[in-house]
């Protein structure tokens, strides 16, 4: 009886993990989403879904934080999409690559926003990630 028990318990959990995306999954969601659905909301709540969920997967989580900021510049909300920017660099310092992305724009949002970072000028060559390290910057948003 209790290993009947135990088989139906594993088995239940078995499935539910199966049925649970990866967030390496979720990711290719969202860019599908995003750049061949053009579902720009869709592809903003699996972000966000991502970057809640899946802390610990660090380099899909700021992928998917730095694509949450760039979708929402695209969405033309320029207000949320630098709080998302600002969290990319405080939450994700260790990818450079990523923040200073942000710096100079990326896709289609490129053409019509810049980011720009408060204390940039206080540090050497403009190093955004490490602007947000040490000084806690606040970013802004400026149309091009």
């Amino acid at each position: 009886m209790h290993k009947t028990f135990a088989a139906v318990i594993l088995s239940a959990a078995l499935t539910f993990a199966q049925s649970q995306p990866t967030a390496a999954e979720l990711l290719q969601k969202g860019i599908y989403a995003q750049e061949t659905a053009g579902d720009l909301d869709g592809a903003i709540k699996i972000y966000h879904q991502i970057v809640d969920s899946h802390p610990t997967q660090r380099e899909i989580a700021a992928q998917a934080q730095y694509r949450l900021g760039m979708t929402l510049l695209e969405k033309g909300d320029a207000a949320a999409a630098s709080q998302e920017i600002q969290r990319l660099g405080w939450d994700f310092p260790d990818y450079r690559d990523l923040v200073a992305a942000t710096k100079t724009g990326s896709g289609k949002a490129s053409m019509r926003f810049r980011i720009q970072c408060s204390g940039l000028s206080r540090v050497t060559g403009g190093n955004i990630a490490e602007c947000s390290r040490r000084f806690r910057c606040r970013w802004t948003v400026r149309s091009m």
